[in-house]
């Protein structure tokens, strides 16, 4: 997987690493603390320290999202839902991290149930990733809250999600399909892949997942799945959404096509031929449709079984395609530019 996901078989990596029995996280636990599981509990995992005479508790929720939620959109929700005591004080909230994921921190005090004039102090982190929503909850009595500071945190980084039993333990910067998209040369829809494995595509956005082959979308409207490769300069994808492999190109290439593909479009005829280009990757040759590309001062033609490679200069408003192999029995072709407008 590229260097970015770890194949994991146990639930217990090590002494201090520990693995969602469901797959969904892991964690590693500092020294002294250990899994306290809660009876029918299925959401999650819960952990405790106990040191000095104090106890601290950290408690990870994972949910798989029916709906897509951003972010602010999860908060925001869950804040709606929520009912807290009179007593609830909120001491601050502001962005964070939850491992390498973009989060929303939150402490505020509760009085500790029995013990009216203790205080107890709360930090969640709140973060969505792929299909699900993790909720990270620590807490202790507030007073002592500072000595288990430094473990807190140390949980909280060292948390990464989980996908069909492989731990996400980097960015997406450097898969083969990260970055910029473009399907059209003429009017380009933009198709990117974010480092965060946050995806958007023209308008719509999302997150998105990947194992092997195979890319998962989640979106406003449902989940997708798509299965990709890449050759060179050119992002394949299929997908039950699809009527045909769709063919995306780098930002560059796509700078470099648009300006030929320019040059290209319309009609162009000799006396035996007429070769009509449309966008950036149809054609129809002698009223046969097939597609084409550009690599370079070359261009390649499919029609069906048939695939020719060309040199191609245009000049004056002659085109010229020249085979690149001389053997395969295609002449050479002068055609001329055709201004009648093709649909």
């Amino acid at each position: 997987m590229l260097g970015l996901l770890l194949p994991l078989t146990m639930s217990l990596l090590t002494s201090s690493t520990f693995m969602d029995v469901h797959e969904r996280f892991q964690v590693v636990l500092p020294k002294g603390w250990e899994f306290a599981p809660q009876p029918g509990d299925t959401s999650g995992a819960s952990f405790r320290v106990k040191r000095d005479g104090l106890v601290a508790q950290v408690s990870l929720r994972a949910l798989e999202l029916t709906d897509f939620f951003d972010l602010d959109t999860f908060v925001n929700r869950v804040s709606s839902y929520e009912r807290q005591p009179k007593s609830f004080k909120l001491i601050g909230q502001k962005r964070s991290r939850l491992g390498a994921l973009m989060s929303i921190k939150r402490q505020y005090t509760l009085p500790v149930k029995g013990h009216g004039s203790w205080e107890k102090l709360v930090e969640e982190r709140y973060a969505v990733w792929g299909p699900y929503s993790f909720v990270f909850h620590a807490e202790a009595i507030a007073e002592g809250f500072s000595s288990f500071l430094n473990d807190i945190e140390a949980i909280a980084q060292s948390f990464k999600p989980v996908i069909d039993g492989s731990v996400i333990v980097g960015d997406a910067s450097s898969i083969p399909f990260h970055g910029q998209w473009y399907m059209s040369v003429l009017k380009p829809s933009i198709l990117s892949f974010g480092a965060n494995y946050d995806f958007s595509m023209d308008d719509v956005s999302g997150r998105y997942w990947f194992n092997q082959n195979r890319i998962f979308v989640f979106m406003r409207g449902g989940k997708e799945e798509f299965t990709w490769r890449v050759v060179d300069d050119v992002l394949f994808l299929t997908g039950q959404s699809f009527d045909k492999e769709m063919r995306y190109l780098r930002k560059s290439t796509w700078e470099k096509q648009s300006t030929l593909a320019k040059k290209l479009m319309g009609s162009w005829k000799s006396e035996k031929h007429e070769v009509v280009f449309k966008g950036y990757a149809d054609v129809i040759f002698d009223q046969r449709p097939g597609t084409y590309s550009l690599s370079g001062k070359t261009l390649s033609i499919v029609i069906g079984s048939f695939e020719e490679t060309f040199a191609f200069r245009i000049k004056a408003g002659t085109l010229i395609l020249d085979p690149v192999d001389k053997t395969s029995g295609v002449s050479k072709m002068v055609l001329r530019q055709n201004l009648v407008d093709h649909p």
